[in-house]
């Protein structure tokens, strides 16, 4: 994997393509440090496991709470917040 290449594709898809916006996908200096899995972490997530068992469960957005705030039942200061990171993120690839 070029990782160089997938996170400057990354950066450059988010609207970050000139130094005029605070940040250039061609200057940013990229940095990978990758490491192999911890044994105890893997042991944990995919050594003697079915391939439907596999998979550390850990990723995506979670959240502690419900709430009747907001027909999303997040609350409102989350559902801004997301909301405003949306918009922001529209209105710099445009």
């Amino acid at each position: 994997v070029n990782y160089q290449q997938v996170i400057r594709e990354a950066i450059k898809g988010i609207g970050y393509d000139h130094e005029d916006k605070g940040f250039d996908y061609k200057d940013a200096e990229v940095i990978v440090a990758i490491e192999e899995q911890s044994p105890d972490i893997a042991q944990g997530v995919h050594i003697g496991k079915s391939v439907e068992e596999i998979g550390a469960g850990d990723q995506g957005l979670m959240f502690g709470y419900a709430t009747d705030e907001t027909e999303e039942c997040m609350p409102l200061s989350h559902l801004i917040a997301t909301k405003i990171g949306s918009k922001l993120t529209e209105v710099r690839k445009n």
